[in-house]
């Protein structure tokens, strides 16, 4: 815990430094005020593993802007982002609810409620990218499966073809013609 305060407050203070204006940083649905974190101490309960900094976008330094909180934006894009920061890794439902700072079944429901599932975003997610390297670049196919985090060059085809209704082979040459 001690290192994540560490790197907290060295990107609070490097985005204060640079005169970036409405800065938060966020513990779970809790905002804090980089000038008042001095005073703050968190209860036992609360750890800082996962913490979220924002701040204002408003360039022209037009008054005040009104900043969404992590808890505005939907959890399936929430979800979305975090499994393609890291596409290739072998995702569980515990790890990314950990990441989220949800419980398990907290993270499912959230998902439910959005008529999502933890499985179809990361499909979602991997089909996005075995898309785009499909059509930017010659790599074999079994490589852009794996880095997308599938086991074996079977399972990607398998799961391509059950998405797009074709191969990933027949893809990369419709793309190409197209290009």
């Amino acid at each position: 815990m001690g290192e994540n305060c560490l790197i907290a407050g060295l990107l609070l203070g490097l985005l204060q430094a640079i005169g970036v204006k409405g800065v938060r940083l966020w513990i779970g649905a809790r905002a804090f005020d980089p000038k008042t974190l001095q005073c703050v101490s968190l209860p036992p309960v609360e750890r800082l593993e996962t913490f979220v900094i924002t701040w204002c976008a408003d360039r022209a330094g037009q008054g005040f802007c009104e900043m969404a909180s992590p808890a505005d934006v939907p959890v399936n894009d929430r979800l979305t982002d975090l499994l393609a920061s890291d596409i290739g890794r072998s995702w569980k439902l515990c790890d990314a609810a950990r990441d989220l700072a949800f419980s398990e079944r907290s993270l499912q429901r959230r998902l439910s409620g959005e008529g999502r599932s933890f499985s179809s975003i990361l499909r979602r997610a991997r089909m996005r990218a075995a898309t785009d390297l499909l059509t930017r670049s010659s790599a074999p196919l079994a490589e852009i499966g794996y880095c997308c985090g599938y086991a074996d060059q079977a399972h990607f085809q398998r799961d391509f073809l059950r998405v797009t209704n074709m191969t990933p082979r027949v893809f990369r040459g419709i793309s190409s013609d197209i290009s």
